[in-house]
């Protein structure tokens, strides 16, 4: 993501149709492809809305959606909506 690789992430994401993305979150990290900071958290995300979703990745890790470059991108793009208010949440034991 240091590589300037925000934008053709957001991109590559408005031309690409997505029906279901799911996340591995079972370990996220802090400090994303570095790998030193590794935050165990034990679920498995899956949504319709690739945006929405990642940005309730990044809250669960305690990052607001303005850290997180590509997720502003892709929601300006029309690829899914970053506000979380929009989530509704289902959890699956």
């Amino acid at each position: 993501h240091q590589l300037g690789l925000h934008r053709p992430i957001a991109e590559l994401a408005s031309v690409l149709p997505v029906h279901l993305t799911i996340v591995d979150a079972i370990c996220g990290d802090l400090t994303f492809e570095e790998g030193g900071n590794p935050v165990p958290m034990g679920r498995i995300l899956a949504g319709t809305d690739p945006v929405l979703l990642d940005s309730y990745a990044a809250a669960l890790l305690g990052l607001a959606v303005a850290e997180i470059p590509y997720i502003e991108l892709a929601a300006a793009l029309g690829v899914g909506v970053a506000d979380l208010s929009a989530a509704e949440v289902v959890e699956v034991n």
